[in-house]
């Protein structure tokens, strides 16, 4: 039988290991995230944004609020006004 603090400290640690290592895009793929982007931010489309979090790949959707090339990051219209690094980035779909 455990108690409870060795119980949460093994599901901690199982966790910590279902984490992914960073994916590292070539510079095709980064060019091909720059164009959704360009594309997405001048007619105002409505994307879905895959982007590594943390040791998670998170998904986010909505239209682009800012691109603030000094801080290299994406500033996102949805529900959590989200903020991504650039270099973060994992994959962009253009919905609308």
């Amino acid at each position: 039988m455990m108690i409870p603090e060795h119980k949460a400290a093994l599901n901690q640690m199982h966790q910590q290991q279902k984490k992914l290592n960073k994916t590292i895009l070539d510079e095709q793929e980064k060019e091909i995230l720059n164009d959704k982007l360009h594309l997405a931010n001048t007619h105002q489309l409505t994307i879905q944004i895959d982007y590594f979090k943390d040791g998670w790949i998170e998904q986010a959707i909505g239209k682009i609020k800012q691109i603030n090339i000094q801080q290299q990051t994406l500033h996102l219209q949805d529900a959590e006004r989200t903020v991504i690094s650039f270099e973060n980035l994992l994959k962009i779909d253009i919905l609308s």
